[in-house]
């Protein structure tokens, strides 16, 4: 669905919380990983440190999502 490759992306959970690590290829990509994420059993925050390669948004925007953290 994302198509992102193995290995662009490091996954870390403790107690419910899911560190993402790496990049992706398309920033509007962004907020459906953390959206995916944010919807798995027992996941209770998402902090993410995912960058884009390519920033394909028409304007960013600034706001959060749910219970994503921007650490």
């Amino acid at each position: 669905m994302l198509d992102v490759p193995p290995g662009d992306v490091d996954v870390h959970v403790v107690d419910g919380i899911v560190t993402l690590e790496g990049s992706i290829e398309r920033r509007s990509l962004l907020p459906v990983l953390l959206r995916l994420v944010e919807q798995l059993d027992g996941v209770v925050a998402v902090a993410s440190h995912v960058t884009a390669r390519t920033d394909d948004t028409p304007i960013a925007r600034t706001g959060r999502a749910g219970h994503t953290l921007m650490w």
